[in-house]
C-alpha cells in the first residue's frame, strides 16, 4: 500500500478507507490489516484532521498510534 501524495490517495488507500468506513464497530477486529498498511491508513486519516482542524497539527498523535496499533 504505497504512500504516493499527502493530498491524494491512491486506489488501494482509498478501498482500505471505504471499507473502515463500511464496517461497523463490532465488526472492525474482523479487517485485516498489516503493520505498514494499518501506518499508512493513520497517517492519512492524521492527515485528513489536521487539514480540518489546524489546531491538531502538533499533537504527536500519530507516533501514539503506531505505538498502539504498531
Amino acid at each position: 500500500m504505497p504512500y504516493y501524495s499527502e493530498t491524494c490517495l491512491n486506489r488501494e488507500v482509498s478501498e482500505a478507507i471505504a471499507l473502515l468506513m463500511r464496517t461497523g464497530f463490532g465488526e472492525l477486529n474482523r479487517l485485516k490489516f498489516n503493520r505498514v498498511q494499518r501506518r499508512i491508513l493513520i497517517g492519512h486519516l492524521l492527515d485528513f484532521y489536521r487539514w480540518h482542524l489546524p489546531a491538531i497539527s502538533g499533537l504527536q498523535t500519530q507516533a501514539v498510534l503506531e505505538e498502539v496499533f504498531g
